[in-house]
């Protein structure tokens, strides 16, 4: 009885022995693949840099875009501009047609001469009477039949007074904050 308390309590510590072994081996196997991952995520960085260039955009013809008033949407499906006669131009950066153009609402025969940033995806213009005209593009993302589908939805606001002497704006920009809009012409 005692022989076979005995074997069974050795054959019980090799049995932990061994475990306790591949354990420790196992554990300094997932050490190593770390230390892999993160050489293979840094080693990207002692190379030289590089860059591809990516889907040219055709807009429609039309007048000359104003210098500023250009963006893509997150997925880089579309592309947009405005132009000084008014319209918001977008161009497909992949296979099919060009959605149609908007025109600026509230020029009133003005034309656009400027283009300012307002925070992601804002924008404020302007115009050649002297005003101003907030403008948000925002791209409505749906997944139709198994496939994204990206939509161009331009939100602009009513147009403001800059200047009263009605001088055209060349340039503009313009933050938002917790106190207000601020805008610089």
């Amino acid at each position: 009885m005692r022989g076979a308390r005995t074997a069974r309590r050795r054959l019980l510590d090799r049995l932990a022995s061994r475990l306790v072994a591949v354990g420790g081996v196992l554990v300094i196997a997932a050490i190593l693949a770390i230390l892999a991952v993160i050489v293979a995520e840094v080693l990207p960085l002692f190379r030289d840099p590089g860059a591809e260039p990516g889907a040219a955009a055709a807009f429609p013809p039309g007048a000359p875009p104003v210098p500023a008033a250009f963006g893509t949407d997150e997925y880089r499906e579309l592309a947009f501009t405005v132009t000084a006669d008014g319209w918001l131009r977008l161009a497909r950066l992949g296979a099919g047609g060009p959605p149609a153009p908007v025109q600026v609402p509230g020029l009133d025969g003005g034309r656009i001469t400027a283009a300012g940033p307002a925070g992601p995806g804002r924008w404020v213009l302007g115009t050649s009477d002297g005003r101003l005209i907030p403008f948000e593009m925002v791209f409505e993302v749906a997944f139709q039949a198994g496939r994204r589908v990206v939509a161009p939805r331009p939100a602009f606001g009513e147009p403001g007074v800059a200047d009263p002497e009605r001088r055209p704006v060349l340039r503009a920009a313009a933050a938002g904050g917790e106190g207000g809009a601020l805008t610089v012409v």
